[in-house]
């Protein structure tokens, strides 16, 4: 899923407009931590230490944010962030896709 090349800049523009056609609701705590949930399991069952690192690296802030009640935009823009910087957005932005697919 996540590869080590970083993504070309229309992988990145794609993903943000599938999201924009599947979900064009603004994002919420619950999205967040549906995510979250993905990222959890995604981390426990990879093999591979850098995809762990990686995700972990997105999210790790994403609990405490909720928890002292960041705005959830705020909260997914560091999300965001973080995976554009580790060239893991598109990833990011297709498991927000995913959890708004299974939670409708």
């Amino acid at each position: 899923m996540m590869d080590a090349v970083a993504p070309k800049p229309e992988s990145v523009a794609l993903a943000r407009r599938l999201l924009e056609l599947s979900d064009p609701q603004p994002i919420t705590n619950d999205t967040i931590l549906i995510i979250l949930h993905y990222v959890l399991v995604e981390i426990r069952g990879t093999d591979k230490p850098e995809k762990a690192r990686m995700l972990a690296d997105a999210f790790h802030n994403a609990p405490s944010m909720i928890a002292n009640g960041c705005e959830p935009q705020k909260t997914w823009e560091s999300i965001l962030s973080t995976a554009r910087r580790l060239q893991i957005e598109p990833y990011v932005l297709w498991l927000h896709v995913q959890s708004r697919q299974i939670s409708n």
